[in-house]
């Protein structure tokens, strides 16, 4: 994930990254990033975990424990014989994929 400045054409990378407590982090090739509708200056991602973002994606905290399945069995790709692992995280189960800020949600 990167934010862009078109006045500039410079890019920053805001992808949040795992904490050493944190398992390694598992992408959607569509992986749902959404402004907050209550409040546009949150910005809200998610992997398998659910993170905010207050200052356009240069910090960002997590709100959220694991929201999927988890099923380990899901996450052998490497070792699946199906679709060969690469590092976009295309073909990655138990992710978030979908994501809407609701009501009940701390802005």
């Amino acid at each position: 994930m990167f934010r862009g400045t078109l006045a500039t054409l410079k890019a920053e990378y805001i992808q949040p990254q795992k904490t050493v407590k944190e398992e390694k982090l598992r992408w959607n090739w569509n992986t749902p990033i959404v402004t907050g509708a209550k409040n546009p200056k949150n910005l809200y991602v998610g992997a398998q975990y659910l993170y905010k973002s207050t200052d356009q994606g240069r910090n960002w905290n997590r709100i959220s424990g694991d929201l999927t399945t988890n099923d380990k069995k899901k996450q052998k790709q490497e070792d699946s014989g199906g679709l060969s692992e690469d590092n976009t995280s295309a073909e990655n189960h138990c992710t978030i994929f979908t994501l809407a800020e609701s009501h009940w949600m701390k802005i």
